[in-house]
């Protein structure tokens, strides 16, 4: 998962977390319900819509991205790095270096 950048993996870290909530959520919803008048479909229905609604959500929350170029003079050489404006970090560029080796 290390190949995908800081925002992405950190998107998916918290759409797993809203995931296990949304599981909590649902099978308290349903707890009312009859042992007979709930199946794993209602289930599966009502977590996927959940799910897709957080998502959506989230997705909303982020704009265009802005990709800015950093200009590093030291050692061990100067180089340009390219970066998403108030995402990604230095940190986040140094990790995908070896890609351009």
């Amino acid at each position: 998962m290390s190949e995908y950048p800081f925002c992405c993996r950190l998107i998916h870290k918290t759409l797993w977390l809203v995931y296990c909530y949304l599981c909590d959520i649902v099978i308290s919803y349903f707890a009312g319900y009859s042992s007979g008048a709930v199946t794993n479909e209602m289930v599966r229905q009502k977590r996927n819509k959940l799910f897709s609604e957080e998502k959506a959500r989230q997705l909303s929350l982020i704009s265009r991205v802005e990709k800015i170029e950093v200009r590093h003079v030291g050692p061990p050489e100067d180089c340009v790095l390219l970066m998403n404006k108030g995402l990604s970090t230095p940190f986040n560029c140094a990790m995908r270096e070896h890609y351009f080796y």
